[in-house]
């Protein structure tokens, strides 16, 4: 080996270590900005709760039907149908 060779293999070697030291000290400098910064996230209030529109949609499961309800948020029950339905029998 002659002269040359053994400073290129020592700068090399030297150029390693600094690289090396520079991209710890780099890397050690982000872990910390970042640990130590915080982005705190806007609150995000609810909204306003309105009353809305209602809607009717009819007096029977299929959503059809003409008489409206009477009461907000009772639905009104056909005569017709309170008559169709059974009374619940007693079973011994």
């Amino acid at each position: 080996m002659n002269n040359s060779t053994i400073v290129y293999q020592n700068f090399e070697i030297e150029k390693n270590w600094k690289a090396a030291a520079y991209t710890l000290l780099i890397c050690i400098g982000i872990f910390l900005l970042f640990f130590f910064l915080k982005w705190t996230l806007p609150q995000i209030h609810p909204p306003a709760t309105e009353d809305g529109i209602e809607v009717n949609l009819g007096n029977s499961e299929t959503g059809l039907g003409d008489i409206a309800p009477q009461m907000q948020g009772i639905p009104s029950v056909n005569q017709d149908e309170q008559l169709k339905t059974p009374p619940p029998s007693k079973q011994i």
